[in-house]
Formats: structure tokens, sequence, C-alpha cells
């Protein structure tokens, strides 16, 4: 879970989309936080979920990706998918938490998924740096359901830890609980900091059935020091999204 560059704050995060970043950021505002998912969401923080839809079935790849948004979606914004680069470590090896309390948080973002759909979200007409990120991943229900339930748990225990990876490198780390989105099953928001800088990245994890759907906010040149987020109303398109691919 390691930094590339001061607001990618995780590697994983941006293998897909850098080509998009570079091109974004040029002409991308430094003021623009990327959209209030704070201000259109509910008041509560950390984990909620509101929709209790049945699970519906698992999707393959294939469906995963026919699930995304699309420009048509969400008119104003650009999308482009593609491929997770293979760096990811298999579960259960990678980075350690000198807290083992706080290990859920680092084992919910590098799980591997059975099958992954990634979309990049960016202002059609370049008014904004920031670069949503939207991931589908496809899991067995009950490791879903595990992965999320322990990181939410996890949250309140993990202020601050520190997290080793197999070369050694360390990571300093803060986390606190952000707004939580008031849909899925299951859902919590994070909002994390590394190495010295306050907690003003956000990370929002939702569940549906054996899917989680994770949000994250992107953006190279933002010196701001409210939280970058992710607007609530694209998640929701995403998640609505992903809902009608698991009637089948």
């Amino acid at each position: 879970m390691r930094a590339v560059g001061r607001y990618t704050r995780i590697r994983m995060a941006t293998a897909v989309i850098a080509p998009l970043m570079v091109a974004v950021t040029a002409c991308g505002s430094d003021d623009d936080k990327g959209g209030s998912v704070a201000a259109s969401s509910s008041a509560s923080t950390g984990s909620a979920g509101g929709d209790k839809a049945p699970s519906g079935k698992t999707l393959t790849e294939a469906e995963l990706k026919a699930a995304l948004v699309t420009a048509q979606d969400l008119p104003g914004w650009d999308v482009k998918t593609g491929d997770p680069e293979g760096d990811g470590e298999a579960d259960g090896v990678g980075e350690k938490t000198d807290k083992p309390e706080c290990q859920p948080l680092i084992d919910l973002f590098t799980a591997r998924p059975t099958s992954t759909a990634i979309a990049a979200v960016s202002k059609t007409d370049g008014s904004s740096a920031t670069v949503h990120r939207l991931e589908i991943g496809q899991f067995d229900e009950a490791k879903a359901t595990e992965l999320l339930a322990k990181a939410t748990a996890a949250l309140p225990k993990c202020a601050q830890f520190t997290g080793t990876e197999p070369d050694g490198t360390r990571t300093d780390y803060v986390f606190k609980a952000g707004p939580a989105l008031p849909f899925g099953e299951d859902a919590v928001t994070f909002l994390y900091g590394m190495d010295g800088e306050p907690a003003t990245s956000s990370w929002y994890v939702t569940r549906s059935g054996s899917a989680l759907l994770s949000a994250m906010p992107i953006d190279f040149v933002y010196e701001g020091t409210d939280p970058l987020s992710t607007p609530e109303d694209m998640i929701r398109t995403q998640f609505d999204k992903l809902v009608e691919a698991q009637k089948g």
C-alpha cells in the first residue's frame, strides 16, 4: 500500500490510470476537490450501507467490465477503462503492520479478487485534475463480507500505525472514519494519510453480495487541507449498474 506521489497514495490505485492522470493534471485546478461526498451523503460516519438487496449472482470478468459506468451514464464526465497491473501480492503476502489489529486495513486493499474491472473518471472539460478510480472486485461472498467487516472493526483502533513491505520499506499511516455511503449491504469510508501527512485521502468501499465496489479520488497536484472526495451520485450510479448486472 505504498504511495506514488503526494496524493496518489496507493501504488495499485494508479496502475491502470497513469496515462490519463498525465493528461488531466496538465489542465486541472489545484482548488478543486473533485466533488464532495460529505456534502451529499448522510451525516453518519464510519460504517453504514442502506440497501439490503439480495446478493445476486457471481459475475465473470466480462460481466464485471460490462457493468462499469460509461460516459453515457455520467454526463459531463469522461470514462476510461482498463485492466489492473499484475503487481499485487497474493493474499497474506506483502505489507505487514506493526499493530496486528490494523492488518485488516491493508488486507482489504490488497486482497486479490477472482475478477476485477476498473474505470477512471475525469471531467470532460478538464476543469479538475482529480481522477476518480472506480473498481469492482468479485469475491466469494463470505470473503467479501469478512474483508469489509474486519477492516471496519479495525478502523477505530488504528488511528496510527506503521506498515513494512517485504523489501523493508516502511510507511507511517493515519486513518479515521469518513462519511459512509448510504447504500450497499455494508459500507465504510476511510480517510487516510501517509508519512506525516494528514488524513486527506478518501477511500470508499461498499458491498453488494459477493462484489466489493471501491472508489478513490486521485490528484497529483491538489494541495488543499480538506479530504479529496468522489461525488456520491457517481458512486451510486456505478453501484446501481453493478446490482442490475447481479440480477442476471
